[in-house]
Formats: C-alpha cells, sequence, structure tokens
C-alpha cells in the first residue's frame, strides 16, 4: 500500500485528473512531467497503474485501444509515423463496409522506429507497420478520433497509399468501389502528391481510376506536370490493357 503525504496525494490526484480512461502514458513523458521512475513503480505496486510494456503504462485494469496508443506514440514520443491507406479512409468515414479488412490498422513509419511495446502488444486489431514512403512530402491531417488526437493521411494520399498496395493487399474492385465516394477531394492536393509520388505504378493507376468516375476534381489536373515513366506496368494478370496509361488492370 502506497504511504503519502500531502504533496505526494496532492502529485498523484493531479496524475489522475488528467488521465483518461483508455490512456497510455509513456514513461519519458511522465519523467519530463516530474514523475521519477521510483514513483511509478511505487503507483505500479499499488495497483494505481500497470505497465503495457517496456515504458509504457495504463490505469490499473483498465482497457487501451490502438488509437490510444497512437496518440501517445505521436505527441508523447513525437514519433514520425501517421496512419494510412484504408485505415485513414475509415476513419474520415469514406470507405465504411468496403473490403474485408475492417479490423486492420496500416501504421506508415518514415526513418522512424515503432516501439516494441506497440508492436508486441495483443491488440484487437490487425497492425500492419510499413515501411513505404512513396511521398516526397506527405499530406497530413490531425483528427479528433475517439476523443485522441491522431494523425492521418488526408483522404487524397490514404487512396494513393491504398493503390500503391493494389493487389498486393487491395483488388482493383476494392478500389473502385472506394472511388465511389472520392467526390469531394481536392484538386491542389491531388496535384501535390501526384507530382511528388515516387511510385508510377501508383500515379498511373490513380490518373486511370479518375478518369473513370471523371469527377470535377479530375478536370483540374494538369497531367503535363506529373511525372508517368516509360514501360508498361502489369497490375494485374490477365486484366485489361489501358493504352493511355500504358497498364494492365
Amino acid at each position: 500500500m502506497l504511504t503519502m503525504g500531502k504533496h505526494t496525494r496532492k502529485k498523484l490526484n493531479d496524475l489522475l485528473l488528467q488521465w483518461q480512461r483508455g490512456e497510455i502514458k509513456i514513461a519519458s513523458y511522465l519523467s519530463n512531467n516530474h514523475y521519477s521512475r521510483v514513483l511509478l513503480n511505487k503507483y505500479k505496486k499499488s495497483n494505481i497503474i500497470s505497465s503495457i510494456g517496456k515504458g509504457a503504462y495504463k490505469l490499473y485494469n483498465d482497457r487501451v485501444y490502438w488509437y490510444s496508443a497512437i496518440n501517445a506514440i505521436q505527441f508523447q514520443l513525437n514519433k514520425n509515423l501517421h496512419i494510412g491507406s484504408k485505415t485513414a479512409l475509415n476513419m474520415f468515414g469514406i470507405t465504411h463496409f468496403v473490403g474485408k479488412d475492417i479490423n486492420t490498422v496500416v501504421v506508415y513509419r518514415k526513418n522512424d522506429t515503432v516501439p516494441k511495446w506497440f508492436s508486441q502488444y495483443k491488440w484487437k486489431m490487425d497492425i500492419q507497420i510499413s515501411y513505404k514512403n512513396i511521398f516526397s512530402k506527405n499530406h497530413l491531417k490531425i483528427i479528433n478520433y475517439k476523443n485522441y488526437d491522431i494523425r492521418t493521411a488526408v483522404p487524397e494520399q490514404a487512396i494513393m497509399e491504398m493503390i500503391n498496395d493494389i493487389v498486393v493487399k487491395y483488388t482493383p474492385e476494392e478500389i473502385e468501389q472506394v472511388f465511389e465516394n472520392l467526390t469531394m477531394l481536392r484538386p491542389k492536393i491531388i496535384q501535390e502528391l501526384l507530382e511528388n509520388c515516387r511510385s508510377i505504378k501508383t500515379k498511373r493507376v490513380f490518373l486511370y481510376f479518375a478518369d473513370k468516375f471523371d469527377y470535377k476534381w479530375n478536370r483540374k489536373i494538369n497531367r503535363q506536370k506529373i511525372t508517368l515513366g516509360s514501360g508498361k506496368r502489369q497490375v494485374v494478370k490477365n486484366g485489361r490493357y489501358i493504352k493511355k496509361y500504358d497498364i494492365v488492370i
């Protein structure tokens, strides 16, 4: 049992007041706020907090979630990673009920490491860490998801991340279903992303679907500024050849 003086009790009360249910606190972050490892160990022994892995804590008997973990990694550890692809589109309400991977979370990391406590914890979702970096400049947005701020790819980038994994993770039919809901994309963001995207296949496939649906934003894209490379790209075997973009899909 933790024996506390007036100052120590106030310190604990201050911590509990700012610690919401489901939240994860990082040891280094707590240390910077004057909660030493010695004090944290005392809280653990008194069943006030518990560890979910080295350097990460939750309230005792509390349940934590992937999005509270991402929040902690992004804003307490200041790690350079974001939620992307279909997960980001789901969070924006664009791809609900499209496909079967609604229990998958796609995390993109750029020249940064993912804490072991996150990768080793048994989350109820399938966590996929992607090391792909197809953009020289990401377009990200902080959104509030279930009371946690999460840095995600904007929809314009998320659909291109999804296309980059076509066949490997997603079928062309699934990409097409998503495009049905992409009526409100912003042409300026699309233009910037296509100009700094390193994947020729991704750019060609995106423009193919953009032409197919031909929303208003598609007519504002300046294709002359987009490098599409040379040579045929086979997206799927036994697909249809699209001469304009030299792809088989």
